[in-house]
């Protein structure tokens, strides 16, 4: 049902680089050891971060507001080296991660991000639950229905023509 984690070859010890990525492309560095296992692909995680150019300069953090950044991993709803970095950790764990634009946003600039930026984030992963099987099914569901709707509305503006 869940993909693994990469959890069993990347953890790491505090202090320690580890490389998660195409030769460095995303790295991480725990700074404080977490416990428990790691999240599977498409648990609900929360994080606290800051992020980082690598020049310092800060452009986001979710410390100031005191509330941690949920979503759900390895479904694309973040950058890829979140969802790289993430899914290694352990609840509690702090960590960097050092992430390559092809991990990150690219070529695009984003905010205060430019173009082609490499990536600082001190993240803790605060807490992870593993997805309610419901969850699969209603997702299957609306994008099932999405599709019934698409066929309906491509038959309303093309009626079949009766054959000459």
């Amino acid at each position: 049902t869940h993909r693994k984690s990469m959890a069993s070859t990347a953890m790491g010890k505090v202090g320690e680089t580890v490389d998660l990525a195409d030769g460095g492309r995303v790295t991480k560095k725990i700074t404080k050891e977490g416990t428990g296992e790691c999240p599977p692909l498409g648990s609900d995680v929360k994080v606290h971060y800051t992020g980082r150019l690598e020049d310092g300069t800060t452009f986001d953090s979710s410390i100031p507001r005191g509330s941690p950044l949920g979503f759900s991993l390895g479904q694309g709803m973040v950058i890829a080296g979140w969802d790289r970095g993430v899914q290694t950790m352990r609840k509690g764990e702090r960590a960097i991660l050092t992430i390559a634009p092809e991990y990150a946003y690219g070529n695009r600039g984003v905010g205060p991000i430019p173009a082609n930026a490499t990536l600082v984030f001190e993240v803790e992963l605060v807490d992870w639950s593993e997805p309610s099987p419901w969850a699969s099914i209603c997702t299957r569901f609306a994008i099932a229905m999405v599709g019934v709707v698409a066929v309906m509305v491509y038959v309303s503006k093309n009626p079949a023509q009766p054959p000459s």
